[in-house]
């Protein structure tokens, strides 16, 4: 399942920390029990000379564009065909397609979209020194362009009047659980015992059938896209991967030597105990330019008017945000997952008791892909769905033989 979302963290955090695209910042750090929070993105201005190599990413027009008599944004459009169009919010969206623009990039190795909102054009495309490039083309001509580097996490926004530098963009503002915390969550749930997470203040932990479910307490936090509140967020994940608990995998017969006869094996699986491990997040200033926003979540700039519309964040006529927003670009929870062996009990208790239980944690991580859609992968499974249900049968009844064999025909330590 797959839907468009992003979450608000309001201002009004337990913790006190600020990121801006127009204000230099240093990196902070601050811990409520259990959570740490983590501010390492950092912005510098530049100067127009620390900008000047980044002009080799710009359209490069022939001396027939430059001399047309036709406006900037028109000669551009020419050279492009419409293959949609739609209104979000009060923003015109279009998506276009061209055989010939890329000979007009000499950096381009990739396009990766044509598109225009409102009386601006983008052009995004992947360089050929691996930089995602965006530039912003009004009837003035280059607006603005940001370009933006994986593997240093730093972008560049130059807009010829306050170009700028963000380093740690993506990847520096986020809070994660603490080592400390998980463990101990782990071993409550190991142990079938949740009392000592009820002491905790800083976390929200809820409890059903499927097992439990655990947020960091932020208050008057919100989510957005189809969701009122982050138990929405929860939702759309457990909709996506839902929880179980016993699922049965498995029944057979299996032959117990010491017994001499048959005896009835099940094997069952769980997913559940969802816990919030870590997600991405970041402040932006009034009037952010919306390519900027599209950078930062990783997806086309023609995505952002539909994200911020779901958020009640306004774009305005220049194609920037109206007013600050924090958003969220990620996030990151924990399960448990485990496979059960069970043997019918007949030497003491007449019915199933549990013989073999493998058990690890796993991890879901849900994100925007280019497009705009937010989508939860299983991105690291329990290692006890590595065994297969023959695999967990065969060590049941072979288990549950040697008790009954040390015990002359008694199952003792096997328990319902």
């Amino acid at each position: 399942m797959k839907k468009i979302i992003s979450i608000i963290l309001s201002f009004c955090m337990l913790f006190s920390m600020t990121t801006t695209t127009f204000a230099a910042n240093q990196p902070t750090t601050d811990t409520i029990e259990g959570y740490n929070f983590y501010n390492n993105s950092m912005t510098e201005y530049l100067s127009s000379a620390e900008t000047e190599d980044y002009d080799k990413y710009n359209l490069m027009f022939t001396d027939t564009f430059m001399y047309s008599s036709e406006s900037f944004t028109d000669r551009i459009l020419s050279l492009f065909n419409v293959q949609s169009s739609k209104v979000i919010g009060n923003n015109l969206v279009k998506i276009y397609e061209s055989n010939s623009i890329s000979g007009l990039l000499p950096m381009s190795k990739k396009i990766v979209e044509l598109s225009s909102i409102n009386d601006f054009i983008y052009i995004s495309y992947i360089s050929t020194d691996n930089n995602e490039i965006t530039l912003c083309y009004d009837d003035n001509g280059l607006n603005h362009k940001t370009i933006y580097n994986e593997d240093t996490d730093v972008l560049i926004y130059d807009d010829n009047n306050s170009p700028y530098m963000i380093s740690n963009f993506r990847h520096g503002t986020y809070y994660e659980i603490s080592d400390e915390l998980l463990l101990l969550i782990n071993e409550c749930i190991e142990n079938e015992n949740l009392n000592p997470l009820y002491s905790i203040d800083s976390i929200t932990l809820s409890e059903n059938d499927n097992g439990i479910f655990i947020e960091p307490q932020i208050p008057t936090s919100r989510a957005v896209k189809g969701f009122d509140n982050e138990t929405e967020l929860k939702e759309d994940l457990e909709s996506s991967f839902p929880p179980y608990s016993e699922q049965l995998k498995l029944t057979t017969s299996k032959y117990c030597s010491y017994l001499g006869r048959n005896i009835q094996i099940k094997v069952t699986e769980t997913r559940n105990n969802y816990v919030k491990k870590t997600v991405e997040w970041y402040s932006f200033a009034a009037d952010t330019a919306i390519s900027v926003i599209g950078s930062w979540l990783g997806v086309k700039t023609s995505a952002v008017p539909n994200i911020l519309s779901y958020i009640g964040v306004a774009v305005s006529l220049l194609n920037q945000i109206e007013s600050a927003v924090t958003l969220s670009r990620s996030a990151a929870y924990t399960y448990t997952g485990r496979k059960s062996g069970y043997a019918y009990d007949i030497t003491n208790y007449n019915t199933y008791v549990l013989v073999i239980r493998y058990s690890d944690t796993g991890e879901f991580h849900g994100g925007y892909d280019n497009n705009g859609n937010f989508t939860w992968i299983h991105y690291d499974q329990s290692t006890a769905f590595n065994k297969t249900d023959a695999q967990v049968a065969e060590q049941a009844i072979g288990d549950y033989n040697y008790e009954v064999t040390v015990n002359s025909g008694i199952n003792i330590n096997y328990r319902p």
